[in-house]
């Protein structure tokens, strides 16, 4: 692991760490190295159907990424020990399926405990294919609809980005349940190069209602104005890259936020059309300060010293900003030690920054004494019933946690004005 896997939220304020009032959980029924969970609500009779096989209330599909080398957390090794394990400086080939990764696929009891073994997976040889080089898998599910989509990107070739969609339909055989995968199709959804679409994106969203008459749109980027396309490839240009909405700093590099997972409606609290979704940025890449310790702070693979933010927009278009919650980041799970008083080696740059006025005073002001995880990667986000927000992540690319919120809380977190005016 590298030597500094948590970081203190107030080296940059105003970042705000999650209330310790919303309890989180771990996912730890799989053993270690299982994370990035991307859960699925089953259809009612589905869910009925695998229950009674099981014996269990049997409630969700997750999709878990794994490492298959023991011990191998991939973004959190420095490049020494890459180098002793793996004889190069990355265990990452040019093809996602050399990276000592796999997905794995489980049900999941009412309490998100997963259930052993892994699912077998059937089906076309471009969907198993796909699914043994994909990256981080997607799931989406409706109460209407029996089958699980699945979406997920792949690298293949030499760095060329793929994207796919597939549906999971549960079967039952003698030996028990199993997971048949079959290709997606939608009159707005074109293929191109067999079933891989020629799509450079990562962390979209989806916001289709899961009938085929509804017209399918997909989320890209989150800003002051949201980057909602609709079709695959979209028959909408890019909109201009908008500024980045995590409100810490003055942005030098006019990005908007990573999206993460699917947004939500919120018709049970706003007016038809608004929706809720959640960005995350991390600090290393836009962060001026931390140009000046690595390109990396800390030898991670991709990034780290990840800040989040709700998003509340308007569905249609020209799909207007409405609001946005604080940064954030959750509390690790861990207990970490402290630094013992020793300032981080990052430390000295923000300092220095703050002292030339780019970020605001008082990173040693706020009593709140909480670490938060580097990489808190969120890969599930989902309404569970009017009320109800569940959350699952993963956490420095090795493990997975959860944890559900009230949508009333979650309001007053991220716009409280909208609930002043009534708007929601």
């Amino acid at each position: 692991y590298i030597e500094e896997a948590y970081f203190d939220p107030r080296d940059y304020p105003p970042l705000v760490a999650w209330p310790r009032s919303i309890r989180q959980h771990e996912m730890r029924e799989l053993g270690g190295d299982w994370y990035t969970p991307a859960m699925a609500l089953l259809a009612p009779r589905v869910a009925r159907r695998v229950s009674a096989l099981y014996g269990r209330n049997v409630s969700y599909l997750v999709a878990f990424k794994r490492n298959l080398v023991k011990g191998n957390c991939a973004n959190l090794v420095d490049e020494a020990q890459v180098k002793a394990r793996f004889g190069s400086a990355s265990p990452y080939g040019e093809d996602l399926s050399s990276n000592h990764m796999s997905q794995q696929l489980v049900f999941a009891d009412a309490g998100k405990r997963a259930i052993k073994p892994p699912l077998r997976v059937v089906g076309d040889v471009w969907s198993l294919r796909f699914l043994e080089r994909c990256g981080d898998i997607r799931l989406e599910s409706w109460e209407h609809e029996s089958r699980v989509l699945a979406h997920a990107h792949a690298i293949v070739g030499h760095g060329e980005f793929r994207y796919a969609f597939w549906w999971f339909e549960v079967k039952l055989d003698r030996e028990g349940a199993y997971l048949e995968a079959t290709r997606f199709a939608h009159r707005d959804v074109v293929e191109a190069d067999g079933a891989w679409l020629k799509m450079k994106a990562q962390n979209v969203g989806v916001v289709w209602t899961g009938r085929p008459e509804d017209s399918f749109n997909v989320l890209y980027w989150l800003g002051t104005r949201v980057d909602i396309r609709p079709g695959i490839p979209a028959t909408a240009p890019a909109p201009p890259v908008t500024e980045l909405l995590n409100g810490l700093y003055a942005n030098k590099f006019n990005l908007p936020l990573h999206n993460s997972g699917s947004p939500v409606s919120l018709s049970d609290w706003c007016p038809e059309g608004v929706f809720l979704a959640l960005g995350h940025s991390h600090l290393d890449s836009t962060l001026p300060a931390h140009k000046n310790v690595g390109a990396k702070l800390g030898q991670t693979k991709w990034g780290n010293t990840y800040v989040m933010n709700f998003v509340l927009f308007r569905s249609d278009p020209p799909y207007a900003h409405l609001g946005s919650s604080p940064a954030f980041c959750f509390p690790t799970l861990g207990d970490p030690p402290r630094a013992g008083g020793q300032k981080r080696p990052h430390r000295r740059a923000v300092q220095q920054q703050q002292q030339q006025q780019l970020l605001p005073r008082g990173a040693e002001d706020r009593p709140e004494d909480v670490l938060c995880d580097v990489i808190q990667f969120v890969s599930t986000f989902r309404r569970l019933g009017p009320e109800t927000l569940l959350v699952g992540y993963a956490i420095n690319d090795c493990e997975s946690a959860w944890f559900e919120l009230p949508i009333i809380d979650l309001l007053r977190f991220t716009k409280p004005a909208l609930l002043d005016s009534k708007t929601c």
